[in-house]
């Protein structure tokens, strides 16, 4: 059951947070989005305020509580870098290793040891096998997962504020929603909404605790 799972969130996700076929998706999405609207407006479907209310006000909550869950694991994953960011210092500035003697010089952040690679990348023919060519990978890799990390951390902040914004937007107006047969069309919505802030949750869960 498990296993089924995940490759149902697999399949998902590429549709929901990949890189691919996003569009097709959207336009659906928003075909079914107008094509509700029209049937609840025709058939006059009326929800209950009181209902809209507690579900406007239920995804307001559960939505700052994952924002809060996402600076969680951005910290945690942060910490994990650090402490690779920690261990390539030590080896850098060991003077047991090669490192220390090819650059010659004691670095005191991740920042001042790429430049010192990439200065000796530049002035000395080494291979892709060569001590500093392996460091400054690693380096380069560390770089970019903390860049990634805080991108992607606040991108899915203020995506998920926004939404939890909406959310409260419509939670004020649950009376004018239900009076204008507009209330599947909020909840779809939603659905939605939520739906892609949960998926990118769990994608952001899954990468931190990769190593």
């Amino acid at each position: 059951m498990e296993n089924l799972i995940l490759n149902l969130y697999e399949k998902l996700g590429e549709y929901f947070t990949g890189s691919q076929k996003k569009r097709p998706v959207y336009i659906i999405l928003l075909l079914i989005f107008i094509t509700l609207n029209l049937i609840s407006y025709r058939c006059e479907i009326i929800l209950s305020p009181e209902g809209l209310y507690w579900v406007f006000s239920s995804l307001v909550q559960a939505l700052l509580a994952l924002v809060a869950l996402m600076g969680v694991v951005s910290v945690f994953k942060l910490q994990v870098l650090y402490s690779h960011e920690q261990r390539i210092l030590d080896e850098i500035n060991d003077p047991d290793r090669g490192y220390f003697y090819l650059l010659n010089n004691r670095y005191s952040t991740i920042l001042l040891i790429k430049v010192a690679l990439t200065k000796y990348l530049a002035s000395n023919m080494v291979g892709e096998t060569h001590l500093v060519a392996t460091m400054s990978k690693r380096v380069d890799d560390l770089l970019l997962s903390k860049k990634l990390v805080a991108d992607y951390a606040i991108r899915y902040t203020v995506y998920t504020f926004a939404v939890a914004l909406l959310s409260l937007l419509f939670l004020i107006f649950v009376k004018q929603i239900s009076g204008l047969y507009l209330g599947p069309g909020t909840l779809y919505l939603m659905f939605i909404l939520s739906s892609h802030s949960l998926f990118l949750a769990t994608k952001g869960v899954a990468y931190s605790i990769r190593d």
